[in-house]
């Protein structure tokens, strides 16, 4: 079963500059940021602006907030990468290193106030996911792996129990939208009826959570963004899941990734099996 860039993996390797005390650093940034942004939540008057047609696709204060704070302290810590942010941050051409940063990923969850949104921080290198950082601040919460190193749910490391049968499985899924609901429609049908039921959270970071809690054992997007599962697949790596992009390799520089995350090979086949082709 195919791991993300494995045929990859020996050949890259951070240099000294990303070591325990600028991580540790990172995941401390990730809590104070939380804390601002769970401040603003609270107060209730965020400013909310439309990114598309879609009513869903919004950017709030919140987002703005915590991407700057991320770059900020992205800037500091890690000077010579580039940092890649859901929020009109662009990368840099000649960087080999960057970040992919989802300032606040369940923003509509955010803006009513919902504790189910994450902060998330991933690093590529090359194109491989090297490191993950997700926060959840109304959780308490924090999802971390360097690869290598493991992968870690408030400091304890992460030991997932296989699932080899669908039809036992609880699957997390949302559906995309921006003109993409017809194949969200197409795969919610079958996973339901096959799995033993199907959770939605309307943020991708908070779906992986429960999955990295044990709760769920699978999570399936057919159009997810790079922004949402940089860190996820760092982490998903470290913690021994099977996953596989859905009509071809996980690229992160397309816009837009069909994804399977699951805690078997097994169950990651039998999923496929069922989804239109």
């Amino acid at each position: 079963m195919e791991k993300p860039f494995s045929e990859a993996e020996d050949k890259v390797s951070m240099n000294n500059e990303l070591n325990d005390k600028v991580i540790d650093a990172l995941q401390h940034a990730l809590i104070s940021i939380g804390a601002e942004v769970l401040k603003m939540q609270h107060k209730g008057k965020l400013h909310i602006s439309q990114k598309s047609n879609h009513s869903a696709d919004v950017v709030t204060d919140g987002d703005h907030t915590a991407q700057r704070l991320l770059q900020e302290t992205i800037n500091k810590l890690c000077p010579n990468d580039s940092i890649l942010g859901e929020e009109n941050l662009a990368v840099r051409k000649d960087a080999s290193r960057v970040w992919i940063l989802d300032p606040v990923d369940g923003t509509n969850n955010y803006r009513r106030k919902s504790p189910d949104f994450g902060i998330s921080a991933g690093m590529v290198e090359n194109g491989i996911p090297m490191l993950g950082i997700i926060a959840f601040p109304a959780q308490n919460t924090m999802l971390s792996a360097v690869r290598g190193k493991g992968a870690f749910l408030n400091g304890k490391r992460i030991t997932l129990a296989p699932q080899t049968e669908l039809s036992q499985a609880v699957v997390g899924y949302d559906l995309p939208y921006g003109g993409r609901d017809e194949t969200g429609r197409e795969y919610l049908v079958p996973l339901t009826t096959s799995s033993q039921y199907v959770r939605m959270w309307g943020s991708y970071t908070r779906n992986f959570l429960e999955m990295m809690h044990g709760y769920s054992d699978a999570l399936v997007h057919p159009a997810v963004t790079p922004y949402d599962i940089a860190a996820v697949l760092a982490i998903a790596h470290e913690a021994g899941c099977s996953v596989e992009g859905l009509g071809g390799p996980i690229d992160l520089t397309n816009e837009h990734i069909g994804l399977i995350i699951a805690n078997s090979p097994e169950l990651l086949r039998q999923i496929k099996d069922v989804l239109p082709k």
